[in-house]
Parts: structure tokens; sequence; C-alpha cells
């Protein structure tokens, strides 16, 4: 993206949004019309200021006024400069809940856009960068409306008044070196930001590149210990730091060439203005009170002018941040389903999948699945065996609807997975992975996480189907035991019976199970597959196994080989008729000399 370009997509994405929240809420609205209102009072006061103290000096010279007059005329000034200089706070006052209101509604719904995300695995970037660039985002809408509305164009307008006064009262001159410094001030700022701009976008995605390694490494902390790489890690991230370290000095060195620069430009321009000034006292041209409403003018307003470029720095450095956002929120952009009331009560009766491809890449040769058709009945249990890396957890992931396919169509009850609302679909299938994944939480919270209005009674059933008792009694406080991050303290057999509790609690008519018992010891994985056998009236179930005791009692099972279907039948057709699932379910005998098949449960 160009950098022009960038620039106008920000401001129009920053101030339509503002602007959108204002509209939205009534007395933010008056609110900040208030502060417009303070703003323009106290621009109005900075314009006349220099032009009452003129009129105190030129007061005191001259006898004839009274006393009393001039105490009015000073206490008139000291209440406009008092006026002037907390306007700016309370304009602030005023104007920071509009801008805190969009930031929040901005974060929530990209937080809304990840949770509805078409195809997560392909376009989100790691954690870490993301978290990163909400950080930086907060902090650059604030500068950016801030610099903008209530900096920048009150700045540029009170100067330009200010050059108006000078014009009216002593002609081009003074006028002319104001406007004239201004404008090469401005050159030079823009020509420089823009230089730091470019700078300042690399800076910011080295950042993240740094946030997002240490966030996934911190994460896999156990990788690391286990297979002893700290020296490996150093190394990696001293080399992403190198490169973050010498972004961000070549950034601030050129800001800091910016502003030596402006420095130049202000400090000859003052001397300039205050040299003609005292010549024309010298000459007796002008008077003394001249020279301090001349001076006023010249010090009130070069000296924010003189902290414009770090304004501008600000202003510049927030286009980065915020196009930071901007481009996670455009990558996160949802599909729009449709809500159905048609829909919402729909249960599917079978599922059918019609030449579905996948891929995690771009193009077919890193296709994950392959042309696969399928059809379901309701309320069979299908196994999917295969061997690693034949599609099985992709294919699961597909039919609840956590994957699209890149090519064919899924069907719920002959309706388009595509064509559900989002939330029906969800409370139609549910999907228990291999590695359960928690929440810095309760146990308690963990479980209902799945169905939060869940009964007493439906709490208790997931707990006794997922043989869940002996680990609550095993806890400190129950239930009620914060689990921490990613329940470190559970076993990985702990953690998917939590995640078995979830399924069943959630009521699903669709349940896929990827290798949900693969953790556990051959007698709690036996009860928890005779519950689901129970319930096989209630729920169409779709297991993904490498042991193949647990899907002998299928209705139908589908072996995958390289993302395509290398055969499909009862499990007693494919033991008669297969050689690869024999082979398969030899290797598997092997490791597992004492299982018992049954034939059914």
């Amino acid at each position: 993206m160009r950098t022009p370009n960038l620039k106008l997509e920000v401001l129009q994405f920053c101030f339509t949004k503002f602007f959108s929240v204002l509209k939205a809420d009534r007395r933010l609205l008056v609110s900040f019309f208030l502060a417009i209102g303070v703003f323009l009072v106290a621009l109005l006061f900075n314009v006349f200021l220099p032009l009452v103290l003129k009129f105190i000096i030129q007061s005191l010279e001259e006898t004839s006024n009274s006393m009393q007059l001039m105490i009015a005329v000073v206490c008139g000034y000291g209440l406009m400069w008092t006026v002037a200089q907390i306007g700016e706070h309370i304009r602030e006052i005023m104007s920071v809940g509009a801008v805190e209101r969009t930031i929040r509604k901005l974060i929530t719904l990209f937080y809304y856009s990840v949770l509805n995300h078409h195809n997560p695995q392909k376009k989100l970037p790691a954690t870490g960068t993301i978290i990163n660039k909400l950080g930086i985002f907060r902090e650059g809408f604030n500068n950016l409306i801030w610099g903008v509305l209530f900096f920048l164009l009150p700045t540029v307008l009170e100067i330009l008044c200010a050059c108006f006064v000078l014009w009216y009262l002593y002609g081009w001159f003074y006028a002319s070196i104001l406007l004239c410094t201004i404008g090469l001030y401005g050159v030079c700022t823009y020509i420089g930001v823009s230089l730091y701009l470019k700078h300042q976008v690399d800076t910011y995605d080295k950042s993240a590149q740094v946030s997002g390694f240490l966030s996934d490494r911190l994460f896999n902390i156990e990788t690391i210990y286990s297979l002893g790489n700290p020296d490996n890690e150093l190394t990696a991230l001293d080399s992403k730091l190198r490169d973050l370290e010498n972004r961000t000095t070549r950034t601030k060195q050129v800001f800091e060439v910016v502003r030596i620069i402006q420095g130049i430009i202000i400090g000859s321009a003052l001397t300039l203005v205050i040299y003609h000034c005292v010549n024309n006292i010298s000459k007796g041209n002008q008077h003394i009170s001249d020279f301090v409403l001349i001076n006023s003018y010249i010090l009130q307003f070069f000296t924010p002018l003189s902290s414009l470029g770090i304004i501008l720095n600000d202003i510049y450095r927030s286009f980065a941040e915020v196009a930071g956002m901007m481009n996670l929120m455009n990558s996160t952009s949802h599909e729009e389903r449709p809500s159905s009331n048609i829909l919402l009560l729909a249960t599917p009766t079978n599922i059918v999948m019609k030449d579905v491809s996948f891929s995690y890449g771009n193009n077919d040769h890193s296709l994950i699945l392959k042309n696969v058709d399928l059809e379901f009945k309701a309320g069979w249990k299908i196994g999917i065996v295969g061997h690693s890396g034949s599609g099985k957890t992709t294919l699961g992931k597909l039919l609840s609807g956590l994957y699209h396919p890149d090519k064919g169509e899924i069907y719920l009850n002959h309706i388009p997975l595509s064509s559900y609302e989002r939330q029906t679909l969800k409370s139609i299938v549910s999907y228990i992975p291999q590695h359960v994944q928690l929440f810095n939480d309760t146990l308690h919270a963990n479980i209902i996480y799945a169905n939060p209005e869940a009964s007493s009674k439906d709490i208790q059933e997931a707990i006794n189907g997922a043989q869940l008792k002996e680990v609550i009694k095993r806890l400190p406080d129950g239930l009620r035991t914060v689990l921490g991050e990613q329940g470190y303290s559970l076993s990985g057999g702990e953690r998917q019976r939590i995640g078995i509790a979830r399924a069943i609690l959630k009521k699903s008519s669709i349940s896929i199970l990827d290798e949900p018992t693969s953790f556990l010891d051959p007698q709690t994985e036996e009860k928890i597959l005779n519950y689901f056998h129970n319930q096989k009236k209630r729920m169409t179930q779709i297991i993904i196994a490498h042991r193949l005791n647990m899907v002998m009692d299928a209705d139908w099972v589908v072996m995958l080989g390289k993302g395509e279907i290398i055969a499909q039948g009862t499990p007693h057709e494919l033991i008669n008729s297969c050689s690869s699932f024999r082979e398969l379910w030899g290797l598997d005998k092997q490791g597992q000399d004492s299982m018992v098949i049954p034939s059914s449960r």
C-alpha cells in the first residue's frame, strides 16, 4: 500500500468510526459540540490576549486613564488567559468519552471478526502479533483524533487569525514572515515525517514480529526445556531484536534531523521579526506596546509551532499504528451468513460432502483433502481412520464449520453448511479436539463454557459422562479450583475429560470427537465410549481415531490416505475386503496386545 493512500484510508477509517459513534449517542454528540464551542471561545481569547496586553501597556503610559479602568482591564486579561488555558482541558473532558467509546467499539468489532473468521488458520497472524497491534492501536487512535481535531486544526486557525491581526495593524511584513515560516516549516515537516513514516511502519512490523516470536516461545516453553535448545532460542531472538534495534535507531535519527531543521526555521524567523520590530522602535516608527504585541503573537504561536513536529510525529506514527489494526480487520473479514427462523429450527438428518477439497496454502499441490465425497445418515456412529497426516482432523474441522472448503460443499439436512446462521451451526455441531484448550478460570467455568445456561442436573450429567468425579475430588477447591493457564496443573487425560464434558453439556445433534480419549487409561476410555454408545439415538457421532477399538462398533468407517478416501464401509466389511485397513489394524494391534475388540456395545 502506498503512503498517500495509507494516510487517506486511515483518516477516513478513524473519522468515519468516530462520527458514527457520535451520531449513535446524543449525549456524546452534545458533549462534542460543547467542546467545539469551548475551543472557539479559547481561540478568540488567544487571538485577543496580545491586543489586551498592548492596551494595558499603553494605559500605563497615559495618566489620564483611571485606576478602576486599569484594574478592570487587568482582571479581564487574567480571566481571558485563564479561560484560554483551561479551555483545552475542558475540551478534552467533553471529548474523551467519544474517543474511548470508539476505541472500545472497534476492538470489540475486531474480536467479533476473529470469533467469526472465515478460515482463520489461513489468514490470522500470530497471537502475540495481534496483541501487540491492538495495544499500539489504542495509543495511535487517540493521537490521531486528538492531534488532528484538537491540536493541528486549532493551531492553524489561531496562526491564521494572528496573521490577519498583524496584517491589519502593521501591514504585510510581519504577516508574510509568519505565513512564510509556517509554509516552510510545513514543507520541511511533511518531507521529513514522510520519510519517518516509512521507517516507522517497518519498525512496527519488526516489533510485532518480536512480540509474536516471544508469545509463541513462551507458550511452548516446556518444549524448549525438554528439547534443550535455549541457545538456539537466544540466537533467534537476538537476531530479531537486532533488526528491531536497527530500524528503531534509524527511525529516531530521521526524526531528530527533522527537529533540528524545524528549530533552525523557527529561530531564524523569530530573530528576523524581533530585529525588524526593534529597528522600527529605534526609528520611532513603532511603540514599545507594539513590540509587546508582536512579540506576544510570535511567542504565543511559535511555541505550539515548535511542538508541532512532535504532534505531527505522533500523527504520522499513528497512521502506521492504526493501519496495522485496519489490516487486521480486513484480514478477519468474514462471510455474513443468513439468519432464518427455518434454519434455527432445522435439525440435520444427514451429512453429505460433495467433491470437497481443502488446503492450508493457496495451491493444489498443498491439498490436505482432495475431492472427498461422503454421506452419513442421522444417528450413525461414523469412524474416521487413517495414518497420521491423512487428513482426519482437517475433515473433522470442515464438518464442524471451523474450516471452510476451498472447493465443493458440505450439506446438513440437505442445506449447505455455508447457509446456516453461525450460531445455529454452533448449536448443532460440537467438536472435541485431541488437545483441549482451557481458560485460566475455574473448572466449573471451563465446563459450562459450552452452555452457560445449563442446569445443575445437566452439569452433573456431563461430569458423570466424562468421568470427572475423581478429578474434582482431587482438586483442592473442587469445581471452583482455578486451573491456571491452559490447565497446566492437569494431565492430558484430565483436560480431555473436560473437553468431553463440554460436548455432553452442549447437547448437540452432531458430535465430532477427534481422538477424544487418546490420553486416557483403557478403563476410563471404555466408560466414556459406553456413555456415547448409549447416546446414539440422540446424536450423530463422528469419531476420529488411531485406535480401531474406538470404531469397531461404528455404523460406518471411512479410511483416509493422503487426503483421499481409500475405503469405506462397515468395520467388518473393511476387515474382510481392505488390505490397508487390515494393515492399519495389525499395526494398532501390535501396540495393544491385551486389547479386546467388542463387536458391539
